[in-house]
């Protein structure tokens, strides 16, 4: 079998905003925030915002700059519980199953938590892709958390 090299001539770059941090900032105005104050990290390679969705939960964006302004990405994730010690295996199997009704999202583990997460190229976002993509994440964490609390039996899931 012979081995065929990828090209990446063939892939096009698609050139879209060239203020993805002014997006971010406008879509956090958008959604009743003042920037400024929900900052949680500011420096070369990135900058995070932590905005409040509860009492007690963040959404938090991530504007990853690396050197690369082509590599460079956005990043919005939500928090649907820790995952519980005594039921790794059922928990994690549950979640897999139910991801699969996801649309536009993805759930992945970072730590001992499950994180329901989209991340899209800051330069070829828009304001009205990061605010279509925050109100996706919204509304699908809660139905996922509801339906796999209801799956695992339990009253609410685990934060900690």
């Amino acid at each position: 079998m012979s081995e065929k090299k990828f090209k990446l001539d063939q892939i096009k770059t698609i050139k879209g905003g060239k203020e993805p941090r002014k997006f971010i900032e406008e879509l956090i105005l958008k959604v009743g925030f003042d920037p400024s104050a929900v900052l949680a990290e500011s420096n070369d390679q990135r900058i995070r915002w932590l905005l409040p969705i509860s009492d007690s939960e963040d959404l938090e964006i991530i504007f990853d700059t690396p050197k690369s302004t082509q590599d460079a990405t956005i990043y919005m994730g939500v928090d649907i519980c820790a995952v519980p010690l005594k039921k790794v295996t059922e928990t994690l199997v549950t979640a897999l199953e139910l991801a699969d009704g996801l649309v536009g999202t993805k759930i992945s583990i970072v730590g001992r938590y499950l994180v329901l997460s989209a991340t899209v190229p800051a330069y070829s976002s828009s304001l009205d892709e990061l605010e279509y993509l925050y109100r996706l994440i919204l509304a699908q964490k809660n139905w996922f958390s509801n339906l796999l609390a209801e799956e695992l039996d339990l009253e609410s899931l685990p934060s900690e």
